[in-house]
């Protein structure tokens, strides 16, 4: 695992998020708290509806939360104006969605064109020659040529894939990248952001249920109730400086409530990190 420098690049503080109205009204998040660090691979899971999906997209940027702040590369990004967040979302951020996202009428190609030509200012042939790169390293360099309808469910969530990675970004967040691949793909798509934080520095946070990933990761978030019951070290380490009142536990088996099956397949002399 990449060895993270002591300051965290994403911190959240208390996060409070719920839906609905009076009787209606329901909790996504009961005040989280959490810290994320460049050159670390995260991976958050739980149960359906357990907050996962709102934690990260407060994190990221693009659901305010009720309560708690969140600091990211320094800044509160909750205290900037939507023109301020939209500017440090295209400058700083990589997003990959369950949904693909993808302008019907490009091709593979031209879909990551758009993305280096406007999001990141370089030239016609730069930003083509960077995108049928990316395109090749997910397999899809055959398939570079067609559009959305005539793409599979698996070749259009690879070219939602390569668009996030045309940025090369500081931060990256993945809602559940892989759930639409054979494993061979989805495997392939965790090591290139596995690869995007251990050897350029980014932080990843992927969301997902398929326990493959765990052995992977640098650290496994476990969300449950919109709360985080722990934090797992599938490697024994914490990837960052350790605190006086961090409290850890020998386990044997998977995550809280989760797959022992998946995490047998990891790597052992792991640790839990209690939080609650």
């Amino acid at each position: 695992m990449a060895v993270s420098p002591q300051k965290s690049s994403i911190e959240g503080r208390d996060l409070r998020r719920a839906f609905g109205q009076g009787t209606m009204r329901s909790t996504a998040l009961a005040g989280v708290s959490v810290d994320l660090y460049p050159g670390q691979f995260s991976l958050m899971m739980g149960p359906s509806g357990s907050g996962k999906s709102t934690l990260l997209a407060i994190l990221s940027g693009l659901l305010r939360p009720d309560q708690g702040k969140v600091h990211s590369l320094g800044q509160d990004i909750w205290a900037m104006s939507e023109g301020q967040q939209e500017a440090f979302r295209l400058r700083h951020v990589g997003f990959i969605f369950q949904g693909y996202n993808l302008f019907g009428a490009f091709n593979a190609v031209q879909q990551l064109e758009l993305v280096g030509r406007w999001g990141m200012s370089m030239g016609f042939w730069e930003a083509r020659k960077k995108a049928r790169q990316v395109l090749d390293m997910l397999g899809l360099g055959k398939k570079k040529h067609l559009r959305p309808s005539e793409m599979s469910g698996g070749e259009k969530q690879r070219v939602a894939i390569g668009r996030a990675l045309m940025k090369d970004p500081e931060l990256f967040f993945a809602d559940e990248p892989t759930s639409a691949l054979d494993w061979a793909h989805g495997e392939q798509v965790i090591e290139l952001l596995r690869s995007a934080a251990h050897e350029r520095g980014a932080t990843v946070l992927c969301v997902a249920h398929d326990s493959r990933i765990i052995p992977y990761s640098d650290q496994v978030l476990h969300l449950e109730d919109g709360q985080l019951k722990g934090v797992v070290y599938p490697d024994g380490k914490s990837g960052r400086p350790e605190r006086e009142e961090d409290k850890t536990h020998s386990i044997k088996s998977g995550l809280p409530g989760g797959d022992d099956e998946g995490w047998n397949k990891g790597r052992t002399g792991s640790r839990l990190y209690r939080t609650a």
